[in-house]
């Protein structure tokens, strides 16, 4: 045998050991594992004491309706609703019952004793009503 034949030989066994180390190696590829995250539940968190809060305006719907009715703020200010009906409330905009007239002010299910907050960015006049009785409406008029 000549060194060109040997060379050739060395060559290919080479490449086999190549190709037989690669195909060993495809079953032993790790899957990443698949882990369970829980949902993010976000909370309002309460103010702390050195924290100041401007609330604008609150209004509270009882057994009688929203108290008041009707409201005036300026853009860039809150409004707070508290529920004190002793049941739950939905807060949601007209028209009853697609609440089409602006998204933001659909705030949903409020429980009895709770609140919900919502600043108003935008001049204009926003109509609402609590789903659960579309009998009790209110109106904030925001300057």
């Amino acid at each position: 045998m000549n060194s060109k034949s040997i060379i050739m030989i060395v060559a290919a066994i080479l490449v086999l050991g190549g190709v037989f180390f690669v195909l060993s190696q495809k079953g032993n590829v790790s899957q990443p594992s698949i882990t369970e995250v829980a949902p993010t539940v976000l909370q309002e968190t309460p103010p702390t004491s050195d924290t100041t809060v401007e609330e604008s305006a609150t209004i509270t719907e009882t057994t009688n309706g929203f108290e008041p009715a009707t409201i005036t703020i300026k853009a860039g200010e809150k409004v707070t609703w508290m529920n004190k009906t002793g049941g739950d409330i939905s807060i949601d905009s007209d028209p009853h019952p697609i609440h089409t007239s602006y998204a933001p002010l659909n705030l949903g299910a409020v429980k009895d004793g709770a609140s919900t907050s919502l600043t108003f960015d935008k001049p204009g006049i926003y109509n609402y009503h609590d789903h659960f009785d579309s009998s009790r409406r209110g109106k904030v008029i925001v300057e």
